[in-house]
């Protein structure tokens, strides 16, 4: 389907206009922001200033689900324009129902690997979780941004798992599950803890998202 037709590069300059200042709209904006930062990186090409609403954080349900409980219209599922359509008429419905849009972000990658997670998350509670999952009474750090999953999110799901959810790393880590624009130097603090003795391990997202669904937790 894309095989003939323009590149990002040369779209660019009719899809900028659109964009630049402009608030998006997106349902899992985390990744769709992931995808345009990525792209335009690819490409050389400045980012643009522009914040986002997500429907997903504002419902906590697929787009399907979502659609369905404020009756719009979602006929062709998965072809991009209409549920690009279906979104716009979601978001609409939600504001017209006084709903809190609870994801508000910049694009700006820098801010947002800013954020810790804080509050509850960071508590362990090992009550309920499964002795056998992979990140059970395991110390567990997110750094960077996530694409496919919201950060505070995965930490909730890992922590379910039993994980000991930390804002550092530090030589009592085992796993650093790292997102997009990762710094150097958190990378340089596990290499330097390894050579001491530790045995910290780093999971991409993909490898990540895998163990999610190995212990049959989809991330759609």
């Amino acid at each position: 389907m894309t095989k003939d037709v323009p590149t990002l590069e040369q779209v660019w300059p009719l899809i900028k206009s659109f964009l630049d200042g402009a608030n998006l709209v997106a349902h899992n904006a985390s990744f769709d922001r992931n995808v345009i930062s990525k792209s335009l990186e690819y490409y050389g090409i400045e980012m643009p200033k522009y914040s986002w609403d997500c429907t997903y954080q504002a419902t906590g349900k697929k787009l399907l689900e979502a659609c369905k409980e404020y009756s719009v219209s979602l006929d062709n599922h998965h072809d991009s324009a209409f549920d690009a359509l279906a979104c716009a008429r979601l978001y609409s419905e939600l504001n017209k129902s006084s709903s809190t849009l609870s994801y508000k972000a910049s694009n700006d990658f820098s801010e947002l690997n800013k954020r810790r997670l804080t509050g509850d998350v960071l508590k362990k509670d090992l009550s309920n979780a499964n002795p056998n999952s992979f990140f059970y009474d395991k110390k567990v750090v997110f750094t960077g941004v996530l694409g496919a999953i919201d950060r505070k999110l995965a930490a909730s799901i890992v922590k379910d798992m039993g994980a000991d959810i930390d804002s550092n790393i530090t030589k009592r880590t085992k796993y650093v599950v790292c997102g997009d624009g990762v710094g150097p130097s958190k990378m340089r603090k596990i290499e330097t803890y390894n050579t001491q003795g530790c045995d910290i391990i780093k999971l991409n997202e993909q490898e990540f998202v895998k163990v999610l669904r190995d212990e049959g937790i989809q991330i759609d």
